[in-house]
């Protein structure tokens, strides 16, 4: 076999297997770099057999001529599409935690030379952006601290698997605070401000919330928030909650009309598919409840058949008496418009904080007590901190407390712009 540099007018390219070259801008940025670092294949009569993404680049490049090894023996059709063949399919590419590594090595290497490169810079190099660049940092540096987390079938998940590692370490640390009584008496060392926190932390219990509400005395809440499985979906189709809605439906209600002081307001969110049945079960355990739900409108929205649905813009609740309450300050208002930012970003359907501060202000007074039988991501338990209310809520995943846990630790200012966040650079795309 010979090794020649031949003129790329010389080189016959046809009748190829692969006819998508796919983006050959990296590949061009290489080229033009470092050179062809792997001669393409051709038989005598300079026929291309493999190299053909090479041999393009370079075409587009208008490069004079290209490095070639050369057979000596004119292959016959059937062989040097038996070569082509095998070249693409024995080859393997990167996976994606070498991918990763790779590009931090490089730009270790690179961060250190004489011709250092910024993230920016990088991309630049390699034809990716620099969320792109970021992103596969980050896996990299996950990748480090946890080299078994290449196992994982992609970056994604092993990105999220390292931060569920990390809010339960948090949540565990914070459980043994929580477990130690010391930690919330009067006489505790703890600063104010961290006891507070910590009463925050204490205020979610995992526990069912039919289990937690039996254990409470009657009467003994100003005002509870609501929020169950609805047992539908956006577009009224109904999901695996649906039975679980319709049997407790009663109960859950029950409970929350005999923990409620006389003279105090229930929230009661719902799906418009159970409209109905929301409204009878309400006034059937003995709730006053005007037909007009209370909406909250937020920007954007999600539909599944957007050419033949309108996009849902809004959740809604039914604002519930029981007996003649009053709402502590005039005018609450029948839509309540607020973005998604505070409703933080583990919880698919969390209410934003804002907007929960700003219904319990119409609704309670200092020091009055909230239930919150299902509180997912914790927000109506932040709210009511805010407006220095005595919380209480329960929920049977562990998830969600781990994670509302470890969001107690940042500042509630920091919070408050808190909303969902993408976890590949393609949800940044197209989110």
């Amino acid at each position: 076999m010979d090794y020649l540099e031949i003129p790329l007018s010389e080189i016959l390219f046809e009748d190829r297997i692969r006819t998508d070259l796919g983006d050959i801008e990296l590949l061009k940025n290489s080229i033009l770099e470092f050179g062809v670092l792997q001669p393409i294949l051709v038989d005598q009569n300079k026929r291309l057999i493999a190299g053909g993404r090479r041999f393009s680049a370079c075409r587009e490049l208008n490069l004079p001529t290209i490095p070639c090894c050369m057979v000596n023996e004119d292959l016959e059709k059937l062989k040097s599409t038996e070569i082509e063949l095998l070249e693409n399919i024995a080859r393997k590419d990167f996976s994606w935690s070498e991918f990763s590594l790779g590009i931090k090595k490089f730009y270790d290497l690179r961060k250190n030379s004489e011709e250092p490169l910024s993230v920016r810079g990088l991309g630049k190099v390699l034809n990716l952006s620099k969320t792109h660049i970021s992103y596969h940092m980050q896996i990299a540096e996950v990748l480090e601290q946890c080299p078994e987390l290449a196992q994982l079938p992609d970056a994604a998940t092993a990105l999220k698997a390292m931060k569920n590692a990390l809010i339960t370490q948090v949540a565990s640390e914070m459980e043994k605070r929580l477990s130690s009584e010391a930690s919330l008496d009067e006489g505790s060392s703890e600063p104010s401000a961290r006891k507070e926190d910590l009463t925050l932390m204490a205020s979610y219990k995992l526990k069912d919330a039919f289990e937690g509400m039996a254990a409470e005395p009657s009467a003994s809440f100003d005002l509870i928030d609501l929020d169950p499985p609805y047992g539908f979906d956006i577009e009224g189709i109904a999901n695996d909650t649906e039975e679980w809605y319709e049997a407790n439906l009663s109960k859950m209600l029950s409970e929350a009309f005999r923990l409620l002081k006389p003279n105090r307001w229930l929230i009661f969110w719902f799906g418009f598919p159970t409209y109905d049945q929301s409204l009878k079960a309400l006034r059937k355990v003995g709730f006053e409840v005007d037909c007009r739900p209370v909406f909250w409108t937020k920007p954007g929205g999600t539909c599944r058949s957007p050419w033949s649905k309108t996009i849902s813009m809004c959740d809604q609740f039914f604002l519930a008496a029981k007996g003649k309450p009053s709402f502590t300050k005039t005018s609450m208002p029948g839509v309540f418009p607020f973005s998604q930012k505070g409703s933080l970003s583990f919880h698919p359907t969390a209410k934003p904080i804002p907007l929960l501060k700003a219904v319990f202000s119409y609704l309670t007074n200092p020091k009055d007590r909230l239930l919150v039988p299902f509180a997912g991501s914790g927000t109506s338990l932040i709210a009511a901190k805010l407006l220095s209310l005595e919380a209480l809520g329960f929920d049977i995943s562990s998830y969600y407390r781990n994670h509302f846990l470890a969001a107690c630790q940042e500042p509630l200012e920091r919070l408050f712009e808190t909303e969902f966040v993408p976890e590949t650079p393609e949800e940044l795309t197209n989110g």
